[in-house]
């Protein structure tokens, strides 16, 4: 409890320092680019990456025009933190820096500062801004198998079956109705463009920026760059108490420790106001939680606010590229790396008009693929290329401004005016309040784009293809008491096909969405609506995917099956010259047969339910893995299939399937394998059951009732820098786990596994929230797997286990609730 807003916010310091002050320099050490001091060479590619997008320097520029109450918040507390570290040695400020000292790394800890507070929020956008990849992906995919079956693999999302947030009974009022949008297909006529395509022939898709994003979510993002979340909200009308509940659960990696830091603030006096949620150790304010008057919930949205850039680099001098007709000359930054162990690394940041170079490899590597070297006579033809990223997040913006207004809005007018600062990262918010309102806001800064869809890297010389500006905020989608009642988001598209003023094609296939709506529009009809449901909607396993796909695996007949394994079977054995070796060839494809129909047997009985005890989920899920590998690895080159989009696509790849199983003879089923055979749908279903029962019986053994989900489908929560050391008793200390978890890919209790890799978890829920607007003080929360940052502490870990068991705990509210639940109380009072 504090009298005003800069004592609230130095308690807030104070105490994120007592609890996680690892995890904050860890942090700021990201948001700077600066984790090569600690780790060495092995992480330089990631302060390269960092460097490159120049978080600090945006840090810099968003404090300097930061309003007064962004600026009380940061400098507060930056004054808590400081007054918690200022007389403790590394030590003694977390048990990190003591295991990191005994490997000879002794870093000094600098004064928290504003900055610090600032660029962890920007590491997190990257975290939520997907496209950077995924144009790196549609390019590979359509250089390996054409526009076509790049359409089919990029499957579209289904309107009209499934749901978006905001329906067509919804409008109006919400959302302006102005479509002069791009779709995907704009993007196809740059492969009419001899320009852009022998541009893009030259580019090599490579270097330490690249590379270096993907090593930054092995080490702040839990391995995952995905991101999600499920969020609905219900009106009073379907309610117990007669009042809005709402309910959220948030999907990240896992991350040790939580990614989240639970707290209460209190201000009294004239401008009182209380908040309760969650926090990011490292910020002030509440990112998601409830005041006295409302509740608000997040889910990421999916607007496309990165563009690569394909640039024309002058072979003369690479310091310039093309605008129209002329060359320009590029702005150059220098920055310098220390290395533990090791030289400074000097780095040379090139940007463009639409932003930093992102493919450079420190060098003058293009050349390599023409056979000449600088110093000689260029051929005449010589087009030298490099990508460059235009991401609203790297312009300043004042994201954290908008938490902190939206932390003590008291209705909805003012909620929706705190999110008109929210710049960056896009996301869904709901909306409940004690008046009875529910709603709904999708803030952002969304570009407008003169031509393309952003799908593709644009040819950066062209100015048509440069950004317009960005769209109003008045224009972006909003919802306030639907007539149906509830409002559900999950990382679904926003609103009926053709109503926005942006392009989505980032969605979610649209499986979470559709069972969420199934459930709660159950649970209103049944009415009334209690938490309970709520729980049970979070804590829902159903595979909405395979209710879909499953009719056409169990539908594949015998005669099919043999023939489809007999091919591949000889196909992948050692030529059968002798009798013996033909009877052991046909013994093999027998007993793969057998395992076939053992597996669709298996699934055809399966309820369709993620339980740790169930068997049908287990072959469900290989078999899902089986079938993506049978569909797609083949077609793509190795580098494509086994690089790090197959971390982030996997569930995507479901909504692929779910297009391509409806077309038996699409060439996405043909094994590339066997040139003289035409492969269909059927065949490759029958030889995905087959090598799924291999290798479950390889993996597991012979008995099936002891192939159950649980004992494959495990999460193990490590400690982002010393968790994965290799010194065992160094992880015994900093890691938990493996626990047992529910849940599948893109199930509504979500806990993803990549395909690449099955099937540990690598996507959880961080956090559940449940929440009656009747009584605050019977909201209902978990997060795993604890909220100190300390291993010795018995609160490092103690949610793990009801996180993973479905269990939830309830939170002290009011002044007395607190007063009375405290074990301790920590007081802290100015120096007079």
């Amino acid at each position: 409890m504090a009298t005003n807003d800069a004592d609230v916010f130095f308690g807030q310091g104070y105490v994120h320092a007592q609890e996680r002050f690892y995890q904050m320099e860890f942090w700021r050490r990201v948001g700077a680019g600066r984790l090569s001091e600690l780790f060495g060479e092995q992480v330089l590619a990631t302060d390269i990456y960092l460097r490159t997008m120049g978080f600090r320097h945006l840090a810099q520029q968003q404090y300097d025009a930061a309003p007064a109450l962004q600026r009380t918040a940061l400098d507060s507390y930056a004054a808590g933190v400081n007054a918690y570290i200022a007389e403790r040695k590394p030590r003694k400020l977390a048990a990190e820096f003591a295991f990191l000292g005994l490997q000879g790394v002794k870093p000094e800890i600098e004064p928290w500062t504003p900055l610090d507070s600032l660029t962890w929020p920007m590491v997190m956008s990257q975290d939520m801004a997907g496209d950077f990849a995924q144009e790196l992906l549609r390019l590979d995919v359509v250089r390996a198998v054409g526009v076509d079956m790049a359409l089919d693999f990029f499957a579209p999302f289904r309107y009209g079956e499934m749901p978006t947030v905001i329906q067509e009974r919804d409008l109006p009022p919400g959302p302006a109705r102005r479509t002069a949008v791009h779709g995907p297909q704009d993007d196809l006529t740059l492969f009419d463009n001899p320009l852009w395509l022998a541009a893009v022939a030259g580019l090599e898709l490579g270097g330490p920026v690249i590379e270096g994003r993907q090593l930054l979510a092995d080490l702040a993002f839990g391995g995952s760059m995905e991101t999600g979340s499920n969020q609905w909200v219900v009106s009073g009308d379907h309610t117990e108490s007669g009042l809005p509940h709402l309910a959220n659960d948030v999907h990240l990696g896992i991350q040790m420790p939580s990614i989240w830091y639970k707290v209460t603030l209190h201000v009294t006096g004239p401008d009182a106001w209380n908040c309760h949620g969650y926090s990011f150790a490292g910020v002030p304010g509440i990112i998601i939680g409830h005041n006295d008057h409302i509740i608000w919930g997040m889910s990421t949205a999916e607007p496309d606010v990165q563009d690569l850039y394909v640039e024309q680099v002058n072979p003369y001098n690479r310091d310039e590229y093309l605008v129209g007709n002329r060359w320009v000359p590029m702005e150059i930054r220098h920055e310098v790396i220390r290395i533990k162990g090791s030289d400074p690394y000097f780095l040379r940041v090139r940007s463009t008009r639409n932003g930093p170079i992102v493919t450079d490899h420190g060098g003058a590597v293009p050349y390599a693929s023409y056979d000449v070297r600088p110093v000689e006579v260029f051929p005449t033809d010589l087009i030298m290329t490099e990508l460059s990223l235009r991401w609203t997040a790297l312009e300043p913006g004042f994201p954290l401004y908008a938490v902190l207004l939206y932390n003590r809005a008291r209705n909805f007018d003012e909620f929706r005016e705190a999110l008109s600062h929210f710049d960056t990262p896009s996301h869904n918010y709901l909306y409940a309040d004690v008046h009875g309102n529910i709603g709904y806001v999708h803030p952002g800064k969304l570009p407008l784009r003169g031509r393309g869809a952003g799908t593709l890297p644009a040819p950066g010389w062209d100015d048509d293809y440069q950004w317009q500006g960005y769209i109003d905020y008045d224009e972006l989608p909003w919802l306030l008491n639907p007539q149906r009642g509830y409002i559900i988001s999950a990382n679904n598209p926003v609103s009926p096909h053709g109503s926005l003023p942006f392009s989505e094609h980032l969605y979610n296939p649209g499986f979470r969405a559709s069972r969420a709506e199934e459930l709660l529009t159950a649970a209103i009809a049944d009415g009334p609506v209690t938490p309970e449901h709520h729980i049970a909607m979070q804590l829902d396993t159903r595979n909405q995917f395979g209710a879909r796909i499953l009719p056409y695996v169990i539908a594949v007949d015998e005669a099919t099956i043999r023939g489809a394994i007999a091919v591949e079977t000889e196909l992948v054995s050692a030529p059968a010259e002798t009798v013996e070796k033909r009877a052991e060839l046909q013994e093999a494809i027998e007993e793969r047969i057998a395992g076939a129909l053992a597996a669709r047997q298996m699934i055809s009985e399966w309820d369709l339910m993620m339980e740790t005890d169930s068997v049908g989920a287990t072959v469900f899920a290989q078999f899902y893995v089986e079938l993506c590998r049978k569909t797609f690895a083949d077609q793509l080159p190795p580098h494509v299939w086994n690089g790090p989009w197959n971390t982030t696509y996997g569930y995507r790849m479901q909504n692929s399937l779910w297009l391509l199983i409806g077309d038996p003879e699409n060439e996405w089923w043909d094994d590339a394998r066997t040139p003289d055979l035409r492969e269909t749908r059927d065949d490759i279903l029958a030889r995905a059951l087959a090598s799924a029962y291999e290798q479950l019986t390889e993996q597991l053994g012979k008995r099936t009732d002891r192939w159950t989900w649980g004992r494959v489908h495990t999460a193990t929560f490590q400690n982002a820098t010393l968790g994965r050391s290799g010194i065992r008793f160094v992880e015994r200390i900093f890691n938990r786990g493996p626990v047992t978890v529910p849940g599948g890919m893109d199930v509504l209790r979500r806990s993803d596994f990549r395909v690449n890799d099955p099937f540990a978890v690598h996507h959880i829920a961080s956090l559940r929230m449940v929440a009656d607007t009747a009584d605050w003080s019977s909201a209902l929360y978990v997060h795993g797997p604890g909220q100190s940052g300390h291993p010795a502490s018995r609160h490092y870990a103690d949610m793990l286990r009801p996180w993973a068991e479905g269990s939830y705990r309830s939170h002290a509210w009011t002044h007395e609730e607190i007063r009375d639940q405290s074990r301790r109380r920590l007081v802290l009072e100015p120096m007079r």
